[in-house]
């Protein structure tokens, strides 16, 4: 599944877009900076992303005890005289059907690139602890100079805290990617039902996961982000989620998702937007919620006149 990393192996994975190189400078770097160059198969994106959450905010790392999945030299002189390292970290693994495709961070760049790859290529927010836990009080700037903590920069380049009454959101567009942003409209009597709709989205998500395997593994690498924005309490940014893993799985090119949850996924939506008092994503998702519905169980089921009653109250 990996390119081995011993010291006659050269390989090159084409599949994932980069090409590794494993030879006799391999393990002296390794050795030389502490690396250990070993791969492992058992870290998930959270354990892995506790052990450098203070690195992957610094614009340089140089020192690190963890595995890193590639080193790659791109200048290497005949008697290293001259080493240039590009280190690239397996953050999370996206499984679709029996290939495992990796995707990769440039520890090098600056915080605001690294959130904006995360973003637009791979649809997910950095999950390290500082980013997840301490969204509202990271110091340091987003340039990438700082002391090694900052807050995650929404496609906007603003900082997301996460609170229910921010007023901007980044509209998505067809594709998936992040337009401009926009002022939300906003109800004036939301507050009193924010618990009661994170409970229903919470437990809409967890009626998503009984699925095929497809869609286990991809619940694993998609909601369980979306579940801990949501018990965080950071709606906002559960919202914005929501909205780019709709985007995302209603493609039709997407095959590995049953449509059938399409339509649970737009009642997440609905709930987070009454959760915030957005009144027209609210309004949007149900019917969309509703179409599906009607196309997948006909004008007459639970699940249709549910969704028509809630339309009626609109």
């Amino acid at each position: 599944m990996y390119p081995k990393c011993s010291a006659d192996t050269h390989s090159t994975d084409y599949r994932r877009g980069i090409n590794t190189y494993a030879s006799y400078p391999f393990t002296w770097a390794c050795h030389t900076i502490h690396i250990p160059h070993t791969h492992t198969h058992t870290h998930t994106h959270t354990h892995t992303y506790a052990h450098i959450h203070t690195h992957t905010h610094t614009n340089t790392p140089t020192y690190i005890h963890i595995h890193i999945y590639y080193i790659i030299f791109t200048c290497i002189r005949i008697h290293i005289h001259y080493i240039h390292l590009q280190v690239l970290y397996a953050s999370r693994f996206i499984k679709q059907g029996e290939e495992v495709n990796d995707c990769y961070i440039d520890l090098r760049q600056t915080h605001r690139s690294r959130q904006k790859d995360l973003l637009e290529h791979y649809r997910f927010a950095c999950m390290c602890d500082g980013c997840v836990t301490r969204r509202t009080n990271h110091t340091g700037s987003s340039d990438g100079h700082g002391d090694g903590h900052y807050g995650v920069d929404g496609a906007d380049g603003n900082k997301r805290d996460g609170v229910i009454n921010s007023d901007v959101m980044v509209e998505l567009s067809s594709d998936g990617k992040h337009g401009n942003t926009h002022e939300i409209e906003r109800d004036g009597d939301y507050d009193g039902n924010v618990e009661r709709n994170k409970h229903t989205t919470q437990e809409i998500i967890l009626a998503m996961r009984q699925a095929d395997d497809k869609t286990r593994v991809l619940a694993s690498t998609i909601l369980d982000t979306l579940t801990t924005l949501i018990e965080e309490d950071y709606i906002d940014e559960a919202y914005h989620k929501a909205l780019a893993t709709y985007t995302t799985l209603s493609d039709p090119t997407y095959t590995g998702w049953s449509v059938r949850y399409l339509s649970e996924l737009c009642m997440c939506i609905y709930n987070l937007a009454e959760c915030m008092g957005e009144k027209k994503g609210k309004k949007k998702f149900l019917l969309e919620a509703h179409r599906w519905n009607v196309m997948l169980t006909g004008e007459r089921s639970e699940e249709t006149k549910k969704t028509r009653r809630l339309i009626e109250e609109l």
